[in-house]
């Protein structure tokens, strides 16, 4: 397993001035264009055909340069330990986003 040795917290004003937001937007939309095309090819041919719980799954192997594959397949099993723990992750997370960024607005 992988572990981590190092954490490291950055301000926004700081991540904004080293991250090239434009390129990073980019990408994150060729990604989300090759999901949603992934999606439609699943037999979806209507925006409404395509509604409702899909599983992506993101897989890449270990190393620099190795390419990253995605399953995309339509539903989602909730009581699956890997979703459920998953979901538990995601959950504790916006958690954290939702105390480091309400408490400074007070």
């Amino acid at each position: 397993k992988d572990v981590i040795t190092n954490i490291s917290r950055y301000s926004v004003k700081d991540m904004e001035s080293k991250l090239d937001s434009k390129r990073v937007w980019s990408i994150l939309s060729l990604m989300l264009d090759h999901i949603q095309n992934e999606i439609f090819n699943k037999q979806s041919s209507t925006l409404e055909e395509a509604n409702g719980p899909w599983t992506l799954r993101i897989l890449k192997e270990r190393g620099p340069g190795q390419p990253v594959k995605l399953q995309v397949w339509r539903g989602f099993d909730e009581n699956e330990p890997a979703n459920q723990m998953m979901r538990q992750r995601v959950d504790d997370m916006f958690g954290e986003l939702e105390e480091i960024y309400c408490d400074d607005d007070m």
